[in-house]
């Protein structure tokens, strides 16, 4: 029989799903984010928040590393009710997994970020266009989204998320995303600019939790 590698608990999760999992080579990233579970009595101030949670988990030197960091996976309560796309707001479907669906590039050509490749595969999304600033996640509204990108959030890193997602991943700290994309750089310049990103429902997770 064959040995199954030991990985990191949030591989397991992501393998759990029949989803890949990168385990040669070093630097050759999983990036996967998971969405903390929405309580029965969420409100649009509790839900605007960085309460999800970012993985990067990769091999260096033969050696499993895990980062992680506070990000918010849902729009903020701005756009919620002011959605960009004048039918609705858009928010990341969970489970899936977008191989080579994103790429190293600027965020609205200014700032360093993980972009929607246009050659990768399809990124679904959720839509809710009842503008009550707590994210309705039905399966009956998924389509195709585009310009669903992961980036840093404001320089100023508020509690809120408030304008700085209308339904990208958004890292809460400017500075820890600057260490992912440092982190996939390096990814790149051996696996090349196309990554897989994986986005998991994680009623099991503690959104405070290393794993």
């Amino acid at each position: 029989m064959e040995k199954i590698e030991r990985v990191p608990l949030v591989l397991d999760w992501v393998r759990a799903h029949n989803f890949a999992i990168f385990t040669h080579g070093d630097y050759n990233v999983n990036l996967v984010a998971l969405r903390s579970p929405q309580p029965n009595d969420a409100t649009p101030q509790s839900e605007n928040t960085y309460n999800d949670r970012f993985f990067c988990v990769f091999k260096k030197g033969g050696q499993w590393i895990s980062r992680t960091w506070n990000c918010t996976a849902d729009p903020g309560i701005h756009f919620q009710r002011f959605p960009m796309n004048p039918r609705s707001c858009g928010a990341l479907y969970a489970p899936q997994q977008v191989r080579g669906g994103y790429r190293l590039g600027l965020h609205r050509g200014k700032s360093k970020a993980l972009v929607q490749s246009p050659t990768g595969n399809q990124v679904r999304v959720y839509r809710d266009d009842d503008r009550s600033g707590v994210f309705d996640f039905d399966s009956s509204t998924v389509e195709v989204g585009f310009g669903f990108n992961i980036h840093k959030g404001p320089s100023t890193e508020a509690t809120g998320v408030d304008r700085a997602s209308a339904g990208c991943v958004v890292f809460r700290k400017s500075r820890e995303f600057a260490t992912l994309i440092k982190i996939c750089t390096k990814s790149a310049a051996q696996y090349g600019n196309s990554f897989t990103f994986t986005v998991l429902d994680a009623p099991e997770m503690n959104r405070h939790a290393s794993v």
